[in-house]
């Protein structure tokens, strides 16, 4: 195999690297979330989700726009709606943080990695931030895609080995900086 192939496998795409993951699709928005200009009647609004695939663990998350004061989140009402979809799939997480990402001198994919690199397998993570430019124009360029997982497969993907694990002792032990999502959807 080329030396090409195997960091194309390892996710490597050269300076730009790349997270393997696929698009969840189903993730429901609730009408509540979407702006009255958009909304039309008898249409169902579908968040972006992704289950990311990272150093075999199958990490679920999405991007909301938002933003952080002190211990507080403030969601926009379209970044709510996101949370609520990926908080709502027939997955049993192990642990649910929100992770705030702000543009600075440290590229998307490295700050990106770094919280993927401590989550634990079938963990999900809401990146709040600058959804309608920061996030919104780096965000795809790190990803690969590599299909789709819809609600029916996520399902029969079930594991029956969950462990949920204590999210106070996680992030201790992990000096992370994210916020536990304590509350059920």
């Amino acid at each position: 195999m080329g030396q090409a192939k195997i960091r194309k496998l390892k996710g490597d795409y050269g300076h730009q690297k790349k997270i393997d993951c696929r698009y969840v699709i189903g993730g429901v928005m609730p009408d509540e979330s979407i702006p009255e200009d958009v909304k039309k009647p008898g249409v169902t609004y579908m968040a972006m989700l992704y289950q990311l695939i990272y150093k075999h663990k199958k990490i679920y998350c999405c991007v909301a726009g938002g933003q952080r004061d002190g211990n507080d989140f403030y969601f926009t009402s379209v970044g709510s709606g996101t949370v609520t979809a990926l908080l709502s799939l027939p997955v049993k997480y192990t642990l649910r943080i929100i992770q705030e990402v702000i543009e600075g001198p440290t590229p998307l994919f490295d700050k990106i990695k770094a919280t993927l690199d401590v989550l634990p397998d079938g963990s999900a993570v809401v990146f709040l931030g600058d959804a309608q430019n920061y996030l919104d124009g780096e965000w795809v360029k790190i990803l690969n895609i590599k299909g789709k997982v819809t609600i029916d497969e996520l399902k029969k993907e079930s594991r029956s080995d969950h462990v949920e694990i204590d999210p106070k002792i996680f992030m201790k032990e992990n000096n992370f900086d994210g916020f536990v999502i304590e509350a059920d959807v």
